[in-house]
């Protein structure tokens, strides 16, 4: 069983990692120096590798911190939608009782008051993320089935899960909410949308709430 993440402070942004931070982290020896690169391209948080030197020549070579979005509209939302808390809980509570294929963390923090967490994780590379918009083909869907199989297996009809209220939380999407962030979506990413794809979300909008009923229909 996986060993769970040390509770440290938060990191706001990746100009506030040190090394004596990564080292309590890590429970290595000194950390002598490092150097971070952004990898993915998350929009309600950001991730960085760090490239580690250590004092005594120690391991690992790399991990991956997560942090939450420096855009303060951003950071909201995330707070706003729970996905900071259930990201940081999921890592405590869940991930040590799972193991693969889930990377280890190393720490986890988070900070409710004003909507900062922050993840230090192992680094998965040589493992490439998905693009969402491109999809997959028939070899990696069979790869991702197997992986959410053995994500779901060892907590499959938890009784004590089923009841914790982090986890089952109700949905605050509504059709409100999604009218309400549509017109700063399309000021931010307009440029990215096509006409047509554009004119398809504002009339889905009006009928986000009756698509949500059906999703949640028995």
């Amino acid at each position: 069983m996986a060993v769970a993440p040390r509770s440290l402070a938060t990191v706001r942004t990746v100009e506030d990692l040190d090394a004596g931070w990564l080292q309590a982290a890590l429970d290595s020896g000194p950390v002598s120096s490092f150097e971070t690169e952004q990898i993915g391209t998350g929009q309600m948080s950001s991730s960085h590798r760090v490239r580690l030197r250590f004092a005594d020549g120690g391991a690992p070579a790399t991990a991956v911190l997560k942090v939450a979005a420096s855009d303060f509209t951003s950071r909201a939302t995330g707070l706003g939608l729970g996905i900071y808390e259930r990201e940081v809980r999921f890592y405590r509570e869940l991930a040590p009782r799972i193991g693969g294929p889930v990377p280890a963390c190393r720490a986890a923090a988070y900070d409710e008051a004003e909507g900062w967490f922050t993840l230090l994780l192992e680094d998965a590379a040589p493992a490439r993320v998905g693009d969402q918009i491109a999809g997959c083909d028939v070899t990696q869907a069979k790869l991702a089935l197997d992986a959410l199989a053995r994500l779901h297996a060892p907590l499959f009809e938890d009784a004590q899960l089923s009841s914790s209220g982090w986890l089952n939380r109700p949905s605050p999407v509504s059709g409100a909410l999604v009218a309400g962030l549509l017109p700063e979506f399309l000021q931010r990413y307009g440029d990215r949308v096509t006409p047509e794809h554009r004119a398809l979300c504002e009339r889905f909008v009006p009928r986000v709430d009756d698509w949500l009923g059906l999703q949640r229909s028995p």
